[in-house]
């Protein structure tokens, strides 16, 4: 009763499993908890404020009937505001909240109510002498901050709301029988085997009470598993031997029922099952009437269980040893006349008494073995689990296993990114006309629009796992030299963006700029240029001089945190001051001439050319495709493919230019070889 507390089936999860499938399910304003990471908590006692918090480590306890808390080690962490700004904390977070069972579309999965958690903040004692220090004098003391945090951490957790764990899955149907293999319960109650692991005790059979979860003191995973399924002796009985037995079509012996059961000319009046140490013990009772005797026997049997693999599912295997049966015989009266029991009358009953005896025994030997060697009952429908483990004691029969590691991704590594991008402020159309191509694949007239465009460009500095505040640095940079030589490229010209207003203009000299006309390929110009910046906090707003025509930079991005730490991006924008847009059908005859050149060109060693690739949509795409087409056009060092590169270069505008000039895609072009294909000789399209 104690082993598994008066249920049916129970399914233990440990502690460390648990942890893991809180922090691949649970989100905090979208960040998973798999440390480290960082959170921004709004603080509101201060303008501006908020608790910048680096999360280091995620531990886990268990207590009461279903409570959970994790406990968040933080380090490197700050308070900010616009008044006030404490750096170089440490310290711990803890969630308390309840895990419970949610009924989802028909099925019951784990999950926390966050809006009904309660939270704690903890400074470490050097964190708190800081803080006191700090605030010395001032109208809040050290306490008044600590409530603050903890209710700044409290509606920051509530507005997280009911977080689910969407795996492992469980159906519960009230009123009908459960089973085994499919894992699915009449009644389901989730509750904390101490501190130790979650337990989900289940009821598959109606008329059997509820047990009693606190009645199971310690949890009974086997070692090295972290999962564990247990099948009590009544359940395996009623679900798996005797509906077994029932396939025969006959009324059961018992306890499976109140009949005989007809096998072979033999009847079996009683077949009982019980768990023992490694096996399931079967005794079984029969009988057979003869001419002159009536014989009754019984038999013992023993089920060894192992794991098996059929179809990726793992599934529990039986194997029957079947001993020598224990048979008793009557002789009616009748037949001990001495007529008949003397000479040779009497020698053939005997012969005929052992050998239907006999056979009795083997009739239920080969019931048994009939049953042992179908389909039994499956390791339960837990997705992924891996189960390795089975083993039989007189209160259970227990499979052990691990559960995945779906939803646990890689560590991140601090450092920064760059996100944002060019909008289009304003535009003004220029001129508009038709453009002639007198021969070649692009032979034909097409109509066109000219435009002015003044731009802007929004990026943001993100480094979540580094302290707060940041001490950002942007500059922009011109490089030449990308394509012309396949040598490494060249800086020619740097600006930092520092103003002590935190806007103004900065000079790039001697950068390389296009403009579209004349047709298809434009003209280059070396120029000054003059970019307009705003910059607050870690947001950076640039905008271009229409006038200056189209170029790409780089933006480089320099942050280091309180305790000293750096971490550096770039990221390649590109600004369209002048802008030709192809109408008619330009576009699809251009991809229809490119993709005739790629399918034209020469197949050579597989060292030697790869992936000859296909006209590229123009739609915003990735530098590095674009760039592996330009490369191949300009590599084909013909009048055909010239000239295609140049109306690729027209069609494609602006992310042309963020194709010459990413890193991105010089490092695809020279390291990985399923995008490199040779160039005989530099194109002078390219800079054109």
């Amino acid at each position: 009763m104690t082993a598994m507390a008066g249920f049916d089936l129970l399914v233990q999860v440990s502690k460390a499993a648990v942890l893991r499938l809180v922090q691949a399910n649970m989100r905090l304003s979208g960040v998973s908890l798999i440390p480290p990471f960082g959170l921004d908590v709004p603080v509101d006692f201060v303008p501006n404020g908020y608790a910048a918090i680096i999360v280091k480590d995620v531990s886990l306890r268990l207590s009461g009937a279903s409570s959970i808390e994790l406990i968040m080690q933080f380090d490197n962490s700050s308070i900010v505001s616009d008044i006030l700004t404490i750096t170089l904390l440490s310290g711990t977070v803890s969630i308390r909240t309840e895990l419970a069972l949610v009924d989802r579309n028909g099925q019951q999965f784990m999950a926390t109510d966050l809006r009904k958690a309660d939270a704690s903040v903890k400074f470490s004692p050097a964190s708190e002498d800081k803080i006191r220090t700090t605030l010395a004098g001032g109208p809040i003391d050290f306490t008044m901050l600590l409530g603050v945090a903890t209710t700044a951490i409290g509606n920051f957790l509530a507005s997280a709301g009911e977080q689910v764990i969407s795996n492992p899955a469980f159906t519960v149907e009230p009123g009908k029988r459960g089973s085994i293999s499919r894992t699915k319960f009449e009644r389901l109650v989730l509750h904390n085997v101490s501190d130790q692991a979650i337990g989900l005790f289940g009821m598959l059979l109606p008329e059997r009470p509820l047990g009693d979860p606190t009645l199971l003191q310690r949890a009974d995973i086997p070692d090295g598993r972290e999962i564990s399924i247990q099948i009590g002796p009544e359940a395996f009985r009623q679900l798996i031997f005797c509906a077994n037995l029932a396939d025969a079509g006959q009324a059961l012996p018992p306890p499976c029922g109140g009949g005989t059961l007809d096998y072979g000319g033999v009847k079996i009046t009683e077949l009982k099952d019980a768990f023992g140490d490694g096996q399931i013990e079967i005794t079984g009772k029969f009988e057979k009437s003869g001419t002159c005797y009536d014989a009754r026997g019984s038999v013992n049997a023993a089920i060894a269980l192992s794991l098996s693999k059929v179809d990726g599912r793992t599934t529990v295997e039986p194997h029957l040893a079947v001993g020598d049966p224990d048979i008793d015989v009557d002789v009616p009266w009748y037949c001990t006349l001495g007529e008949v029991l003397l000479g040779p009358v009497g020698l053939l009953i005997a012969d005929k008494m052992k050998a239907d005896a006999t056979s009795s025994a083997g009739a239920l030997g080969s019931l048994l073995s009939s049953w042992a060697g179908g389909p039994v009952f499956g390791a339960g429908n837990i997705p992924g689990v891996s189960f390795d483990y089975i083993a039989i004691d007189p209160a259970s029969i227990t499979i052990g296993g691990k559960l995945p590691n779906s939803g646990i991704a890689e560590p991140q590594a601090p450092g920064v990114t760059i996100t944002g991008s060019v909008t289009v402020e304003d535009t003004s159309r220029v001129s508009n006309g038709n453009y002639v191509v007198a021969s070649g694949c692009m032979k034909g007239r097409y109509p066109y629009v000219e435009e002015r465009k003044s731009q802007r460009g929004t990026f943001f500095a993100s480094a979540p796992l580094l302290g707060k505040p940041l001490a950002i640095k942007w500059q922009l940079e011109c490089w030449q030299g990308f394509w012309t030589s396949n040598s490494s490229p060249q800086l020619v010209a740097a600006a930092a963006l520092d103003a002590p207003s935190g806007r103004g203009t900065v000079s790039l000299e001697g950068a390389s700029t296009s403009y579209c006309f004349p047709l298809p390929g434009g003209t280059t110009v070396g120029q000054t240029l003059s970019i307009d910046y705003e910059i607050d906090h870690g947001m950076l707003v640039l905008r271009n001089r229409a006038s200056e025509g189209n170029y790409a930079l780089t933006l480089r991005v320099t942050v280091t945190d309180p305790a000293g730490n750096s971490a550096e991006a770039t990221r390649e924008i590109a600004f369209e001051g002048q802008a030709v847009t192809m109408l008619g059908e330009y576009q699809a005859r251009l991809a229809q001439c490119v993709n005739g050149l790629t399918e034209r060109a020469p197949r050579f060693h597989p060292k030697d050319i790869f992936a000859i690739p296909r006209w590229v949509p123009v739609n915003y795409p990735r530098p590095d495709e674009l760039a592996n087409l330009l490369k191949f056009l300009a590599g084909q060092a013909t009048e055909e493919g010239d000239s295609l590169l140049l109306h690729t270069k027209l069609a494609h505008g602006a992310s042309y230019l963020r194709a010459l000039a990413s890193r991105e895609a010089i490092v695809a072009g020279g390291s990985d070889q399923s995008l490199m294909i040779s160039i005989s000789k530099p194109s002078r399209f390219l800079t054109s």
